[in-house]
This record gives structure tokens, C-alpha cells and sequence, in this order.
């Protein structure tokens, strides 16, 4: 999936640049994902949900057995719209203008105040060079939504809505990040944040400003990063696959003398053979301990083998 990619490549990251603790910071559109790496690894979890009743509602779900990354996800993105409630708080999200008809800025008939529309009103984007200049941005469009939406009901000027609307969004991660460090009983002080997405690099800073966190790496063309990693990751698993079809197919055909020989010959994979030929040296050659060391090895050098 893209939010697992994205952890992929955090995790590739920190172990590029000698990161032991990390916070892999996505934000998109819609939603924020954060994960949490140590020793260049995501951490993990033996469970997770299908089909909530709500989307961000733990519990709410049907919950699977399966090996995946653990990581928190909330309704917190560029297009998540931003409103008054009846106690005059201002709330954001989970609701999301989308990619169409997208904020109100993008002029495609939304008329709702968005993140976005916050940061294009406080100067934090390019009205020009949005999406590299692909996208014209109307600036007048977001004070409108801002003003009517957000700025009216408090009474301020709608700098100050825009303002409040994105610091309840940074307060709504950042919380989510503190809970979910809590739940895995880790620390987040002193962890550098990697962030990527289209909406991020925006409110890494105050994100890193509200955890404690000193430092901030924003990858370049994360999106091509995210391609190879991905890559990189199939071709490791792809090697995998083939030592293990040459040792079950000599197994298959009874001709197997040694997992030291079988080995040998794979020039292209030498780790990987090297530490299936360790795994299994002294043990009794058969299928059930085959797939053992296949999941050893699959776990040990695949980034991809806990989250199919």
C-alpha cells in the first residue's frame, strides 16, 4: 500500500543517514500517517482491521491475524474541511474535500474552507507553482471560504481563522503521534522526523516544534524515492524466491547433496545464500524446514515480507 511504501522509505532513510529513532511523517490529502522506526526498521504488528463502522475508530472493525506496519492514521490532509461547532471550537477533518472538487482555492465549485486554503491564506504556498505550476491557485477564493466558514462565527480577521485552522490540525497529529508512541511504549523526544507527501514538509516544523524533536529530513522527489525503494524491496524478495525455488526443486527431484552446494553457484544473491546456508547448516533437509527458512530469511533481508 502507499502509506507502507512510505514507511518503507523512511525506514530506507534512516538507515542511509545512521537514524536509530524516527518519525515517518505523511501527509496527503485526506489523511496523516505516522510510524515510528527504530534501528531502521518500522514497527510492526500481528494485527489489523478491515471495513470499520469508522474510519479512525479503533475497535470498530473486523480484526485480522496478519503481519503489517504499525503505523496511526488521521483525517487530517490537505482538502480536510475545516468548521465551527456550537461550543465556538474551531474542528478539522475527518471529512475531506478530496482531489475533486478539491479545495475551495482550486475553483471547482467547494465553497468549504480547507487546510489548504489555511495555508494558501497564510503565504505557506505558491499560488503560481502549485504541482509545479500545473495547478493555478485562487487566493481570493480561500479568504471567502475562510472568512464564511471559519472567520465569521469567531468574530476575527481571517488570517486569524487560517491561523487557528492549521494550528488545531498540527495539535490533532501531534496528538495522534503522542498516543500512538504511548501505545507502543516508546519516546518521541529526541527522534527526527522524515517527512514526505504532498502536505507534510508544510507542518513538519511545528509538529517537531509541539513533540520535542529537533530535527527534520524532507526527502527530494520523495515519490521517485518511494518507486525505488519499492523496487530495490521486489528485487530483494524476487532473489529470495529464487534460492528457495533452486533448493525445493533439487529437493523435488532428489538430487539434493547439500544446501552449501546449491548455494554456491548463486553469485547474484551471495548474502542471502550465505545466510540460508547458515540457517540450515547441521538440519534435516525438508520442505517444513525449507519455509522456516525462507520466513527467517524473507524477515531478515525483505522489507516487503511483513507487509503483502
Amino acid at each position: 500500500s502507499g502509506p507502507a511504501g512510505g514507511a518503507i522509505l523512511a525506514s530506507h532513510l534512516a538507515r542511509e543517514n545512521g537514524l536509530e529513532r524516527v518519525v515517518s511523517f505523511d501527509m496527503g490529502g485526506t489523511t496523516a500517517k505516522i510510524c515510528l522506526i527504530d534501528d531502521g526498521k518500522p514497527l510492526q504488528s500481528r494485527s489489523f482491521e478491515v471495513a470499520r463502522q469508522y474510519r479512525y475508530l479503533k475497535g470498530s472493525g473486523l480484526p485480522l491475524r496478519i503481519p503489517v506496519i504499525e503505523m496511526v492514521e488521521i483525517g487530517a490532509g490537505g482538502g480536510s474541511i475545516a468548521r465551527v461547532d456550537n461550543l465556538s471550537r474551531i474542528l478539522v477533518g475527518p471529512d475531506s474535500a478530496g482531489a475533486i472538487p478539491g479545495p475551495a482555492c482550486y475553483g471547482e465549485g467547494n465553497t468549504e474552507p480547507t487546510v489548504t486554503d489555511a495555508n494558501l491564506l497564510l503565504g505557506r504556498i505558491n499560488p503560481t507553482y502549485f504541482a509545479g505550476g500545473s495547478i493555478g491557485l485562487d487566493v481570493a477564493l480561500s479568504e471567502t471560504a475562510i472568512t464564511e466558514g471559519v472567520a465569521n462565527q469567531l468574530s476575527c480577521s481571517p488570517l486569524d481563522a487560517a491561523f487557528g485552522v492549521i494550528e488545531v490540525v498540527d495539535e490533532n497529529m501531534s496528538n495522534a503521534a503522542r498516543v500512538h508512541a504511548v501505545e507502543c511504549g516508546k519516546e518521541l523526544s529526541g527522534r527526527t522526523i522524515i517527512a514526505f507527501g504532498g502536505g507534510a514538509p508544510l507542518h513538519a516544523a511545528r509538529l517537531a516544534e509541539k513533540l520535542d524533536i529537533k530535527e527534520i529530513i524532507i526527502p527530494l522527489k520523495s515519490k521517485n524515492n518511494i518507486h525505488k525503494c519499492y523496487k530495490i524491496s521486489k528485487r530483494i524478495d524476487d532473489d529470495i524466491s529464487s534460492v528457495f525455488m533452486a533448493i525445493n526443486t533439487e529437493i523435488k527431484n532428489n538430487t539434493i547433496k547439500s544446501i552449501k552446494i546449491v548455494c554456491g553457484g548463486m553469485a547474484a544473491t551471495p548474502k542471502i545464500a550465505k545466510a540460508t546456508v547458515k540457517y540450515l547448516n547441521n538440519k534435516k533437509i525438508t520442505y517444513e524446514n525449507i519455509s522456516k527458512a525462507k520466513l527467517i530469511i524473507s524477515k531478515e533481508f525483505s522489507p516487503l515480507s511483513d507487509v503483502r
